[in-house]
């Protein structure tokens, strides 16, 4: 959906896809800018940016949540303005994680520490 090498993805390391009534939306993250890129068949577009070292990738709703496998942190995308608010920091490398939409949480592994994190969501 992206040529390789294209400017806005470079280096993709998270994905993420959302099942609507229009079909299937593709997330991509790029682990070096930070961009998060929604993608299309009709196109691409950079929904967020400077998020370094981009793992997991979810959307949930009106928002996205990222972790930051070099920053250890943990954000949550508004996609509706790009805004990014840190939910959690601190961790050694915040892997992908596991969006428990049931119980709404994220479950975080933090690689290095060799622990779990259980994050809620409010």
């Amino acid at each position: 959906m992206i040529p390789a090498g294209h400017d806005a993805l470079r280096f993709p390391n998270g994905v993420a896809v959302e099942r609507t009534v229009a079909g299937e939306q593709v997330y991509a993250a790029d682990f070096f800018t930070g961009n998060i890129v929604w993608t299309t068949s009709s196109g691409h577009q950079v929904l967020a940016t400077g998020i370094r070292g981009l793992d997991g990738l979810t959307v949930a709703g009106d928002v996205i949540y990222g972790s930051s496998w070099t920053g250890g942190t943990v954000w949550k995308i508004d996609r509706g303005t790009g805004k990014r608010t840190l939910l959690l920091d601190g961790l050694t490398t915040a892997a992908d994680f596991y969006f428990d939409a049931v119980k709404k949480q994220l479950i975080i592994p933090d690689m290095i520490s060799g622990t779990l994190t259980f994050l809620p969501l409010h």
